[in-house]
């Protein structure tokens, strides 16, 4: 699931007539308000997630991935208006396949099997036959499972993915919304530290 960032084309204006003599600013001011509010994004949609999902917000956003808007690419020239217009744009992505480990939810080795918490609106759930926490021998921290009656081969445990949880709140529209206000905020934020340099 991708999320284009991208700025209007009379916030470029705006941007560009503070920058007046010197348009080749002008890329680097767009790069930042751009940059910062698909950044800003990653926090937003990580804290959506935790109100579904029972582990810790740090562990969301390494499931939200940021391409960065680049000033200038290369070979590029920058000339006047020639800037001004086209589509320039980050992306936030939320990996479509990466599933969280089951470490990540609270887990607690039991008899029957190791107990997680998944879910904030639910209870805890066992795992029959799991095992991981905590057991220093295993060469990846995680909830294991054996295939099979024999000591191995191991299966690692996983949760849902959040681009699961993404698609099925619809959070496509609010992610537009956001970003938009954001990036609002962001060109304004430019614009004044531009104001605050030129004196």
């Amino acid at each position: 699931m991708d999320i284009s960032v991208t700025i209007d084309p009379a916030d470029e204006k705006r941007l560009d007539d503070l920058l007046y003599g010197t348009p080749q600013k002008l890329p680097g001011e767009i790069a930042r308000a751009v940059n910062n509010t698909a950044k800003f994004h990653v926090t937003e949609i990580a804290r959506e997630f935790q109100k579904i999902l029972a582990t810790k917000i740090s562990t969301l956003k390494k499931s939200v991935y940021v391409s960065k808007l680049a000033p200038v690419r290369a070979g590029q020239s920058i000339t006047g208006q020639a800037y001004i217009g086209k589509k320039h744009s980050a992306r936030v992505v939320v990996f479509k396949n990466r599933r969280i480990g089951l470490q990540h939810f609270k887990p607690n080795q039991t008899k029957p099997g190791v107990s997680v918490k998944i879910m904030k609106s639910a209870g805890r759930r066992v795992i029959p036959g799991s095992f991981g926490p905590g057991i220093a021998k295993l060469e990846k921290a995680g909830v294991w499972k054996r295939v099979g009656k024999e000591r191995k081969p191991l299966r690692r445990l996983k949760g849902p993915s959040t681009w699961g949880v993404y698609r099925k709140q619809n959070l496509a529209a609010w992610s537009k919304k956001k970003t938009s206000e954001r990036l609002v905020y962001e060109i304004d934020r430019r614009i004044k530290a531009i104001l605050r340099r030129q004196g």
